[in-house]
């Protein structure tokens, strides 16, 4: 089975850091790109690092990479979503079933 590719937007801040811990904690999904703006200190760190999960191999980035899914936890927008070739192809297609918590 091939893991969903996720780029953070917003990836060294608080919430941004959870986000890549649980992107990196879950076999299903990959930590393709982390995102921030360029002027952010911790521009060119590993993301993994920065949320204290270890080295991801993922820098903390202000380019998109190619991605099936983007979470945007960023005050400002950093990427043009709409450009050819962004971060996000027009479509995403889910070939996965739906994940439902189970109740006890």
């Amino acid at each position: 089975m091939t893991a969903i590719r996720i780029a953070i937007h917003g990836a060294a801040g608080r919430m941004g850091r959870r986000l890549v811990a649980l992107t990196v904690a879950d076999p299903e999904l990959k930590l393709v790109a982390a995102l921030e703006s360029p002027e952010h200190p911790e521009l060119g760190e590993d993301a993994g690092q920065l949320a204290a999960v270890g080295r991801a191999g993922v820098p903390a980035l202000r380019q998109p990479r190619r991605a099936d899914a983007l979470v945007d936890f960023s005050p400002k927008r950093l990427v043009d979503l709409e450009s050819p070739g962004g971060p996000v192809p027009a479509r995403v297609r889910h070939d996965r079933p739906e994940r439902r918590a189970e109740s006890s």
